[in-house]
């Protein structure tokens, strides 16, 4: 059985393109049904590469309240239930891996 795993990750995207390229050469026995990045420059890495790979894109504004409600959001804790909601409802994996995720992930995220 492949695992479904979602990878979310928050710098250049190189740990996510090795664990593609370890998924491709046959050494990780599982499937990427969507990653989830909180920077602009790992959605631009994925679009550049032409990964055919659902992506979640949710910024975080710590200061700046009206940027987050474009975003629907405007607590940290409703920031993560959108994570936990995107991850559960839409990609539903085995597994998350956190491939360079560089926020602390609350108890709201971690309960769901």
């Amino acid at each position: 059985m492949d695992y479904k795993i979602v990878v979310m990750f928050s710098g250049y995207g190189s740990n996510f393109k090795s664990i593609i390229e370890t998924i491709n050469a046959g050494s990780l026995n599982c499937k990427i049904v969507g990653c989830i990045t909180n920077h602009k420059s790992c959605k631009d890495f994925l679009l550049q590469n032409n990964y055919n790979i659902p992506l979640y894109y949710l910024p975080f504004f710590s200061k700046d309240i009206e940027k987050r409600k474009v975003f629907n959001y405007s607590t940290r804790n409703e920031y993560d239930s959108l994570l936990a909601k995107q991850i559960n409802e839409v990609f539903q994996p085995n597994l998350v891996v956190l491939a360079g995720w560089m926020h602390v992930l609350g108890k709201d995220f971690l309960s769901k």
